[in-house]
């Protein structure tokens, strides 16, 4: 709830402002403080309500409890006038304002009670509102998951937020549409220690942690302008972390498939390297999941790798990323990609309408 709510309540209708503050202020609870010592009872979001019963009348000592009572940060704080106070006094306003805090007048007549039931009756709707549309969200993205595309899982998002999301990879680059930051704003903003949510742009990034590695990251667009449709930015941050959990997973699904599918590559480039390929139906099948032409010619490729022998597991993983790499160059070109590996040295076969030189 923000200030600009609390006054569109009912009780709060005759409240008038004395100096400008920022109406956008979060409110987090209203309280009413007439006691001596007043900010030793003002939290940050007090939407604090007092008849000025404890507040002094020398202009010097209200300007110290303006300055005191700004350092802790209310959402906002309402005098009844006229009674113990004309007006509120400008001594006291004058510090607040210039931390943007409103200051405002309320008729003495009306009820504090009243007027902090309304505030807190508000905020509970809203907190209400804001599990209703997680629990939503959550359960629509889980079942965006099963499509096993990132596409969806953007697209769910946006649709249940009301504003844009994309899903970044690795790299930064987005791979889902939308006007998304530049690639280098969105890696140096993965690359900051931690794995919460994150400003970008005005808008809120979430990483996408994978074992251990940040695999990419679900950047959620500014929201919209107070007043406008959309969500919370609260409920953002929440649908924002639970769709970077569901992108983790398929992106986890879909590098155990690579890996799978890789192997499977692997084996079949060893057949055909050692001789053993046979016209059986099997053979035959995988040839043709794999691009493989029996009829055609085709040069070998060796790709050797500066990693000494034995390989380390840093050996083994540059290995995995220089044949995942020669895939797909080999796909660019409009070849399969046969490929294999061993030691270090990654095999490949190339259709004698692609040249080497282009490889």
């Amino acid at each position: 709830m923000r200030v600009l709510d609390a006054l569109k309540l009912p009780s709060l209708a005759g409240a008038r402002e004395v100096l400008p503050g920022q109406q956008t202020r979060e409110v987090m609870l209203a309280h009413v403080v007439d006691v001596p010592e007043a900010p030793r009872w003002v939290t940050p979001g007090t939407f604090l309500l007092s008849t000025g019963l404890s507040w002094p009348r020398d202009p010097a000592a209200l300007r110290a409890l303006g300055e005191d009572l700004a350092a802790c940060d209310p959402a906002a704080v309402v005098l009844a006038v006229p009674h113990f106070f004309t007006a509120f006094p400008h001594d006291l306003a004058a510090p607040l304002a210039a931390r943007g805090i409103p200051t405002l007048e309320l008729p003495y007549e009306v009820p504090f009670a009243r007027v902090v039931q309304e505030v807190h009756a508000h905020i509970l709707r809203e907190q209400a509102d804001v599990l209703r549309r997680s629990e939503r969200i959550h359960r629509a993205l889980t079942r965006a998951a099963l499509s096993g595309s990132v596409t969806d899982v953007a697209q769910t998002l946006a649709d249940g937020l009301g504003w844009q999301a994309v899903v970044f990879g690795r790299d930064g680059q987005p791979l889902t549409r939308g006007n998304a930051p530049d690639a280098a704003a969105v890696t140096g903003a993965l690359a900051r220690p931690g794995n919460g949510p994150r400003d970008l742009t005005g808008g809120t990034l979430v990483p996408v942690t994978l074992r251990g590695g940040r695999e990419g990251g679900v950047w959620v667009a500014p929201h919209p302008a107070p007043g406008g449709l959309g969500a919370a930015p609260d409920l953002a941050v929440r649908a924002a972390e639970h769709a970077a959990t569901v992108v983790g997973l398929l992106l986890l699904a879909q590098h155990d498939a690579e890996v799978r599918e890789a192997r499977l590559g692997y084996a079949f480039v060893d057949t055909l390297l050692e001789g053993r390929f046979t016209g059986d139906p099997t053979a035959q099948e995988r040839a043709a999941r794999l691009g493989f032409d029996p009829e055609g010619a085709y040069a070998v490729g060796l790709l050797v790798l500066g990693d000494p022998l034995p390989l380390t597991a840093e050996g083994f993983a540059s290995r995995e990323r220089a044949a995942q790499e020669l895939r797909q160059v080999l796909v660019s070109l409009q070849a399969p990609p046969l490929v294999s590996v061993n030691l270090n040295t990654v095999w490949f076969l190339l259709p004698e309408k692609v040249s080497p030189a282009r490889v």
